[in-house]
């Protein structure tokens, strides 16, 4: 119950009636398909709206980059030798350079696409951008996408600052894959959803039959929110080491700003006013309005499924709603 986790019933009902009292007249209007809060480890909240329910599985579309960032710290943790410091280039063609390979290529670090930094010219705010995911996703002369990624042009120095790029996400994928030997669809399964309990869940594929890594997957309600809960209990699931807390620590600093937010290893970041101080929170966050969130100085996880696509609509829980209901709703 509320009570028994340090939240106010009443200031979640009056949560929930907000989303009920919603309009739902134009394609601006918000529209929230569901809402979870654990405290604790404990679920708290769970309601769904517009025919979706816990048993539907929902698209976190851009949110789940930050699962491929759990999947790099699983990778990391199962493999020393594959660190951040890890050369893309080197993993992605075995273990070597590619022969005459330029030169800052050579300093593309996995760290650099953590955090959206790679230099590459994958920009997704871009039209003109060759590696922006509609452009690569749309032309059928390279069907590995991984080799398109791999093959476009520099546009800025390695590190010299961040630009959202899914393909760099994606990249992440492809280089779990060639480190481990290992099929992502069987690495995802077998070291991260079988250990979490997540037995219905759904990867967007590649032409080349490989997952798809950069957004797009799958997922039902309670298990988007075991996502934030894992970086809650500082990577560990009932006791068992699923990713490192060193792991868990920097993907949650602050390397870069990417709009008007701080950016980790995939993760976003966001301060919110709270009785008369700041407290930090971290989501992973995707196009319609999906969200899984968590604050560590609350012990909160939180998780909200949208269908605001392509719309402002998309921020208006995180900017608005969460703040304003959610974070009221702590008592002690």
């Amino acid at each position: 119950t509320p009570e028994e986790v340090g939240m106010s019933r009443p200031a979640l009902e009056k949560f929930v009636q907000a989303m009920i009292d919603l309009p739902d007249e134009k394609l601006a209007d918000p529209q929230i398909h569901a809402v979870l809060l654990a405290r604790h480890g404990k679920l708290v909240l769970e309601e769904y709206f517009h025919g979706h329910s816990t048993d539907r599985p929902h698209d976190t579309r851009s949110a789940a980059k930050s699962i491929t960032s759990v999947l790099a710290g699983i990778a990391m943790r199962k493999d020393p030798s594959f660190r951040p410091d890890t050369p893309v280039y080197k993993v992605m063609n075995g273990g070597q350079f590619p022969e005459g390979l330029d030169p800052q290529k050579q300093q593309i670090t996995i760290e650099n696409l953590l955090n959206m930094s790679s230099g590459l010219d994958a920009i997704d705010r871009l039209d003109e951008s060759r590696g922006n995911e509609d452009a690569v996703q749309n032309q059928k002369k390279d069907l590995d996408w991984y080799h398109v990624t791999l093959e476009l042009p520099m546009a800025y120095k390695p590190g010299e600052k961040a630009e959202y790029a899914s393909m760099q996400a994606n990249l992440v994928g492809g280089a779990i894959s060639k480190q481990t030997k290992t099929w992502l669809p069987d690495f995802l399964r077998e070291n991260f959803a079988k250990p979490l309990g997540i037995d219905r869940y759904y990867l967007p594929m590649m032409p080349t039959g490989d997952a798809y890594m950069g957004g797009g997957v799958y997922i039902l309600p309670r298990d988007f929110l075991k996502l934030s809960q894992l970086m809650l209990n500082k990577g560990k699931w009932n006791g068992k080491e699923i990713i490192t807390e060193d792991y868990v620590r920097k993907s949650m600093e602050a390397r870069y700003t990417l709009g008007t937010a701080k950016y980790g290893y995939l993760w976003w970041m966001i301060e919110y006013p709270f009785q008369g101080r700041k407290v930090k929170a971290y989501f992973a966050g995707g196009n319609g309005g999906q969200i899984s969130m968590f604050i560590p100085e609350l012990d909160i996880a939180f998780v909200a499924f949208g269908g605001n696509y392509a719309s402002s609509a998309t921020f208006k829980m995180q900017q608005e709603f969460f703040p304003n209901y959610v974070l009221p709703a702590v008592a002690n």
